[in-house]
Parts: structure tokens; C-alpha cells; sequence
């Protein structure tokens, strides 16, 4: 893992993970909080000071399993990293995921989040998002309305690790992966459902704006989003959407990323 200088290109350190091992995957997911790097791969997220590389805190599971893939999704916001690990086991449910709210310069933890609605393979912390007092936990491969992996996401409180909303797509189908991306900026949260059908156009997929000001455990649906260009997946592939809130407007992407685990029911012919 390396950083630079955004102006000049220079590196200016690099970084290591502290707890090496095969197939660790240090440096799959980065974020910046203040002058502070965190770096999240299979396992564990690394708090380090971006200046000189020396390691700060290390934001570690509570219930630390093979292959729970903590640090697959990071969130920073304020003094909080978020952390999730879609693949860890919860109870009984294999891959239901968990995610875990820390403190960033300390490690200490201040909240385990899980689905209020555990599911097989629900990937809970899939992706992850925080804003002030709001932390966005998504769980694409959650059930909805006897729809598989039509997903879901849910707002909680970054310091108590209460629920505060939860969302869903106004049309949740089978393989929708509503919350495979999301992103939060004050009040307003933004998911996206790169697997919804729009138009006729299999895997199009659609962007949810919601505000989760709490309402009785509910949010606010405020505008669903759709490309000017619906494309169905057989030129798409396996992109999928990349989000961002930046300078008060919404930016709404696409990339590739690496194939994950799947449920093996959730298949047709």
C-alpha cells in the first residue's frame, strides 16, 4: 500500500500490513480521516498516519472468523471508522455479515451492527457509508418480498449503534443487490441497485435517493435515479455502480469489481 503526494506524484510512504499472511488482501479498500490513513483488506482495518506511516490503532473484529472479510468495506467519518465484513457467520446464518463502528485513533470499539433481518448470505456489510451521526450498513443479498438478493440497507446511529431506517427499493426484484454501493452525505443516502431491470433492460440497474432523518424506523424516499442509456447485461458484464456524494452534488458511476461469493440457491437456468 503506498501514498503519495497528490501535487507532485512523490511517495511519501508505505505501508505494510501488520499481520502479513497469505491471501490477505491488505489495501483492498482505503479511506481518508483527517491526516490519517485506514486500510482494510481480509481480516482487520489499519488506522496509519499517512505522513510517516506508522500505525495507529488497529480496528479489529470482536468475533474475528476465517474468511469473515472485515475490512472488505471501510467508512470513515469524524473520529469513527466503519468496518465491514459480509462474510462473517451470525448465529446460525452463514454469510449474513456484520459491520463494526471503532474508534479510529484508539481501535476501541463502539458498536457491532447486524441486520435487524439476518438472513443466509444477506452480505451485510457489503458496503459501507458514514456522515456525522448516520452510519449506512447495506445488505444486497438480503431477501425482500420473496425476492432473492434483492438487498436492502439500513441507517444507524454512529454512536449508539441504534437503528434509525431502513431501506429498500421501491421495486425490489430477484438479483436487484439493492446496496451493493452506497454513499451518505449529512442526512441524504444514496444506494444503488445495479442489478434492477429498467425498461425491459435486464441488469440496467437503478440509484435510490433517501433521507434518513429518522421517521418511526422509517426513510424517505426522495428520487430514484436511472442512466440515460439503459444497457442490458449482456454488454455490461459485471459492472456495477460506484457513488459519491462530493461539493453538494451526486456522482454516479460504474466499474468492475471482483466477482464475490454468491449465494449458490440464488441461481436460475
Amino acid at each position: 500500500m503506498y501514498v503519495f503526494n497528490a501535487q507532485t506524484g512523490a511517495l511519501v510512504a508505505q505501508l505494510s500490513d501488520p499481520n502479513s499472511q497469505y491471501y490477505g488482501e491488505f489495501g483492498y479498500f482505503v479511506a481518508i480521516i483527517g491526516n490519517d490513513v485506514v486500510v482494510g483488506g481480509n481480516g482487520n482495518a489499519y488506522t496509519f498516519d499517512a505522513q510517516t506511516g506508522t500505525l495507529i490503532a488497529i480496528q479489529q473484529s470482536p468475533n474475528s472468523q476465517d474468511s469473515e472479510s472485515a475490512g472488505y468495506s471501510i467508512a470513515t467519518s469524524g473520529d469513527i471508522v466503519v468496518v465491514g465484513a459480509p462474510s462473517a457467520n451470525v448465529s446460525s446464518d452463514a454469510y449474513a455479515g456484520n459491520a463494526n463502528v471503532s474508534n479510529a485513533t484508539t481501535g476501541a470499539l463502539i458498536a457491532n451492527l447486524r441486520s435487524p433481518n439476518l438472513q443466509y448470505f444477506g452480505n451485510f456489510g457489503e458496503a459501507v457509508a458514514a456522515s456525522g451521526n448516520f452510519v449506512v450498513v447495506s445488505a444486497p443479498g438480503e431477501t425482500v418480498g420473496g425476492n432473492s438478493s434483492a438487498g436492502r440497507a439500513y441507517a444507524f446511529d454512529a454512536q449508539t449503534g441504534a437503528l434509525v431506517a431502513t431501506l429498500a427499493s421501491a421495486s425490489p426484484e430477484y438479483n436487484g443487490n439493492f446496496g451493493f454501493s452506497l454513499a451518505i452525505s449529512g442526512s441524504v443516502a444514496v444506494v444503488g441497485a445495479p442489478g434492477e431491470t429498467v425498461d425491459g433492460e435486464a441488469y440496467a440497474g437503478r440509484a435510490y435517493i433517501f433521507d434518513v432523518t429518522p421517521t418511526a424506523g422509517s426513510s424517505t424516499l426522495s428520487a430514484a435515479i436511472v442512466g440515460s442509456n439503459s444497457t442490458s447485461w449482456l454488454s455490461v458484464g459485471a459492472v456495477v455502480a460506484v457513488i459519491a456524494i462530493v461539493a453538494g452534488g451526486l456522482v454516479l458511476g460504474a466499474r468492475r469489481r471482483r466477482p464475490r461469493l454468491l449465494n449458490p440457491a440464488n441461481t436460475r437456468a
